[in-house]
């Protein structure tokens, strides 16, 4: 059966005062009646859309009834030819959930950027750019974009090439030179067949940032430096290339504001309807 709202009251000279009914049938509804109104949620959570038509608002809070804490209101709305009620709380309900999921990709995305923000790092740290620090997390940016790494073995090989003992450097270097091949394949498998794939460098580059003369000419700057040049050009790239487009982090991310906004809005139009009155 389809509820609906009556209006009548008394007009005055200074104004007019509605009193809407909720009506069943022609009848208006009683407080035994309302109770035995099917409960269903009207805001549907993956949408944030109505699934029905509200009639108004009805001003009774009980404890079974009622959500166990936050504003809320007590709504009266038609499901095609049902009458439903339901509790609407402000915050929306899905809203923890779908921050779970954004942090869930983000941190799968960081998984993704993790070697080629190394790969920069020890580019960097070996032409002498050291990065910033947020406590035990190395900060690197790309493009206005801060990217983190926790490293801490890495961390200490890019120390120990400002060290002042040779053989520190030295050890430091090889052990950098070794990440950076291991860091280059890892990346160069992962582009396969992917938008990344275009980014990343011939084989004649990798031979060259993988070894050759550098092993040979570890103390010759020159060398080295030119190196880490081609090495931190060729992560620079490969960040921007991933960056080109939104991630399934921020896609998320962006869902989960909409849907926020269309929940808060639909909330709003819920609170601005006309309070129905139950009959005792």
């Amino acid at each position: 059966m389809t509820g609906a709202a009556d209006a009548n009251g008394p007009n005055r000279r200074r104004g007019t005062v509605k009193v809407q009914s909720l009506m069943l049938d022609g009848a208006r509804v009683t407080l035994g009646v309302y109770r035995q109104i099917k409960d269903e949620p009207l805001i549907d959570q993956d949408t944030c859309q109505l699934r029905g038509t509200p009639l108004g608002t009805v001003n009774y809070h009980r404890p079974d009834d009622c959500p166990r804490s936050g504003e809320h209101l007590h709504v009266v709305w038609n499901k095609g030819n049902d009458l439903r009620r339901a509790s609407v709380t402000k915050d929306w309900p899905a809203s923890g959930e779908h921050s779970q999921k954004v942090e869930r990709l983000a941190r799968q995305e960081q998984a993704m950027y993790e070697p080629v923000v190394k790969l920069l790092l020890l580019a960097r740290g070996q032409r002498g750019i050291a990065p910033s620090f947020d406590g035990a997390a190395m900060i690197i940016n790309v493009d206005g974009r801060a990217f983190r790494c926790s490293d801490y073995m890495l961390r200490s090989d890019l120390a120990a090439l400002r060290s002042q003992d040779r053989s520190v450097r030295a050890a430091a270097e090889k052990r950098i030179r070794r990440e950076r091949a291991r860091l280059l394949e890892e990346l160069v498998t992962r582009a396969m067949g992917t938008e990344l794939a275009s980014a990343m460098p011939s084989e004649s580059d990798l031979a060259r940032l993988v070894g050759g003369n550098e092993k040979n000419s570890l103390f010759a700057r020159g060398v080295v430096e030119s190196v880490a040049k081609a090495t931190e050009e060729v992560a620079v790239l490969l960040l921007k290339q991933v960056l080109k487009r939104p991630g399934p982090a921020v896609a998320a991310k962006q869902s989960m504001d909409r849907l926020q906004a269309a929940y808060d809005r639909q909330y709003q139009e819920l609170a601005a309807l006309v309070q129905l009155f139950i009959a005792a």
